[in-house]
C-alpha cells in the first residue's frame, strides 16, 4: 500500500483586497493548510474518518470547530458552536454544489461549479457575498467545503475589524 499523494486547493475567496487566498492539501483523511496571509488569516487542521470532519480552523481562542458528515454528493456540517455556530448543508450534483450556510432566515446560499478541477461561483448575495475561484486537485465536496470555511474565516474577520 503507497502512500497517497496530497492534492491542492489553491485560490481565493472573496475580491482583491476584501478577500482571503487559499493554500490548502488533502490527503485524504486530512485537510490543512492556511486561509489568509500571515497576520490576518486561519490555520486549518480537519480530519475525516469513517465520513465523519471533525477539527478546527484557527487558534485555541479566535476560530471555530468544524464537526459533520463528509459523503460523496454531500456536506453537512456545524461550523462552530452550538450557540454562534452556523449549520452547513451542500448537495453537489453534475457539476453543480448548491446549498445554505446558516439558517433559513440568516445565512448565505452557496452556489458553486465544479469543473476541470476548477471550483468558482459565489457564497452569499449579490451586495455581500464572496466570489470563489479555487484549483483543487481534491474531490468536489473538500474543495466545496473548503471555500465555505474561507468564506465564514473571512466574515469573522471582517466583523472583528469592525467591532
Amino acid at each position: 500500500m503507497g502512500i497517497r499523494k496530497a492534492e491542492r486547493i489553491r485560490g481565493r475567496v472573496g475580491g482583491a483586497t476584501a478577500g482571503f487566498d487559499l493554500e490548502l492539501t488533502w490527503d485524504g483523511t486530512h485537510l490543512k493548510g492556511r486561509i489568509g496571509g500571515a497576520v490576518v488569516g486561519k490555520d486549518v487542521d480537519l480530519s475525516l474518518h469513517s465520513g465523519f470532519i471533525t477539527g478546527r480552523v484557527g487558534g485555541s481562542l479566535e476560530g471555530f470547530d468544524v464537526a459533520g458528515s463528509l459523503q460523496p454528493g454531500r456536506v453537512e456540517a456545524r461550523l462552530g458552536g452550538n450557540t454562534l455556530g452556523q449549520d452547513l448543508e451542500l448537495e453537489l450534483s453534475h457539476g453543480q454544489v448548491q446549498g445554505r450556510l446558516g439558517g433559513s432566515l440568516v445565512g448565505n446560499d452557496v452556489r458553486l461549479e465544479h469543473a476541470g478541477g476548477e471550483l468558482k461561483g459565489r457564497i452569499g448575495g449579490r451586495v455581500d457575498g464572496k466570489d470563489v475561484r479555487l484549483m483543487s486537485e481534491a474531490p468536489p465536496e473538500v474543495a466545496a467545503l473548503a471555500a465555505v470555511i474561507a468564506f465564514r474565516s473571512l466574515e469573522e474577520s471582517a466583523a472583528g475589524a469592525s467591532s
